[in-house]
Formats: structure tokens, sequence, C-alpha cells
């Protein structure tokens, strides 16, 4: 899915968030942060103003818990990204995905999949599981 600078730009602002909950952001993280920003086509302008809190934008509510959900998966890949399965870290992802409108159930089951497989990626199979399995 592509997103318009100003989602972009909320997606790597909760990258930050999540990253900040452990008290700093180490290197790996910044490197997460760095490397999803260009994905999402932002220039590095733009990523060194997120990063230093010259810039932040809240996460738009979509309409549809189809387009949410894979929203909150990019933000959630911050919980992941130093190995570290930090409590509070999870507990930001969940009112994360609370204020996001995303089902308890279905937040639960990407955040434990999101650890059960890192550093790998969710297989697409079970990833794809979770979210039918919510709109049945």
């Amino acid at each position: 899915m592509k997103y318009d600078q100003d989602t972009a730009i909320a997606i790597l602002s909760m990258l930050k968030d999540v990253s900040l909950i452990s008290g700093n952001i180490d290197d790996k993280e910044v490197e997460f942060i760095r490397s999803m920003g260009h994905r999402l086509e932002l220039d590095d302008v733009t990523i060194d103003d997120v990063l230093e809190g010259r810039l932040f934008k809240e996460i738009p509510m979509l309409p549809k818990e189809s387009d949410r959900i894979p929203m909150f998966y990019l933000c959630a890949l911050g919980h992941t990204v130093n190995g570290e399965f930090d409590e509070n870290e999870r507990t930001y992802c969940e009112r994360l995905g609370f204020r996001m409108g995303i089902r308890p159930l279905v937040m639960g089951r990407l955040l434990d999949l999101m650890e059960k497989y890192f550093p790998r990626p969710i297989p697409t199979d079970e990833l794809q599981a979770v979210i039918r399995v919510s709109h049945n």
C-alpha cells in the first residue's frame, strides 16, 4: 500500500515513539526508522526532522480495518527491531491499535507472531489468516 507524505510521517513518528519507550533510540532502531522512511519515499531531511522531534504527525483514522491493519503492523515493527520484547513497548503498541480501531484479538495475534518469527517476517499465509479470521 502506498501512503501519502503525511501518513508516511505519521508512521515514522509512531516508530520513533515505540523506540523511545525503552528510554533511548539505539542504532538499530535509527537504522530501521531511516530504512522505513526511504521505503515510504521520504527524503533524508524529513526523516531527520522526525528523528530529531521537529516533525510529528498523528496516525490518520482510515475507514476500513483492512486498511488499518497493515498500518498498525508497520508501526508495531518498532517493537521488534532490536530483539528486545519490552512489555512497555507492547503496551504502547496495544494502545496504538486501540486508537486505530484494531480489534484486540487481531492486535494480540499480530504482536505474538512478530515476536515468534523475529527476526524474520511473519509468513504471508499466517498473516492473512489473522486478518481473515478477524473479518469472519
